[in-house]
Formats: C-alpha cells, structure tokens, sequence
C-alpha cells in the first residue's frame, strides 16, 4: 500500500460512517485538497498583482526627472497638471484623449509641501474672516 493507501485508510478511518461510490475515501480528499490549494495560489497571485499595482514597482530603482508637483480636477474626466522636467516647470491639460502643454513657467513655482494641519484647524480657517458667512453665523450661535 503507498502513502496515498496510508492516507486513505486513516481518513476512512475517521469517516468510516460515510458511504460514497467506490469506497475509496482517498481521491475525494486529495480532490478537495487540491481544489482549496488551487483557491490559495489564485488568491496569492491576485494579491500580488494588486500590490504591484498600488506601489507602482515599475518606478522603483531609477532617478525620476518627470515629477507631478500639483494636479486639479477641473472637470469630470479633465485636470490640470503642474510637471517638472529638469528644472523647469509646465503646466499641462490632461484629458481621456490628450495632452496639451498650456503654458510654460517663467520662474518656478515652490514645490515644497506644506505642514499638514488637523481637521480643527482647516474648519476654523474656514469659519474665520476670510471663510463662508454662513459658517460664521453657525459659529457664532453654537458658542452663545
């Protein structure tokens, strides 16, 4: 008897109750462990695709000289990009169908980030002076 024999015998063993076709227990669980396997290498892989996807692996290992320093939605499908090549500066209009340089920056704009603030802050900006009068009102009444 082989090792499959073995294992058979020791699973029938434990479904000894259970009458299936054949009696032989052995192809239905090496089946069903060969179908769970198959769903974990599938799931493995979609994993793998997913992550290399996210991270953009493709980018790793070379120095960029094309960078986004600011990107904004002007329409459903539309933006304009700000892209540094080298040391100077472009904006760009990015469509579903093209690409087009709008304008080319005389002096380059600071491409340094700025300090990141809590959501209390970015409210009170808002309600402040300068900020939606509505809010102010609400703001003003909450307070007593």
């Amino acid at each position: 008897m082989g090792v499959l024999g073995n294992v058979g015998a020791a699973v029938g063993g434990v479904f000894a109750g259970l009458s299936l076709p054949g009696g032989d227990m052995t192809l239905y669980i090496a089946g069903g462990v060969g179908i769970i396997v198959l769903l974990l290498v599938l799931i493995c892989i979609f994993v793998v695709v997913v992550v290399i996807r996210r991270i953009n692996i493709g980018y790793i290992g070379g120095k960029q000289h094309i960078r986004v320093i600011s990107s904004i939605s002007v329409g459903p499908r539309e933006k304009l990009l700000l892209v540094e090549v080298g040391t100077q500066q472009v904006l760009v209009g990015s469509t579903p169908t093209s690409i087009q340089r709008l304008h080319q920056l005389d002096e380059p704009v600071d491409a340094s980030i700025p300090e990141a603030t809590g959501f209390s802050s970015i409210l009170g900006s808002l309600s402040g002076s300068s900020g939606n009068p509505a809010l102010k009102k609400a703001g003003s009444d909450s307070r007593g």
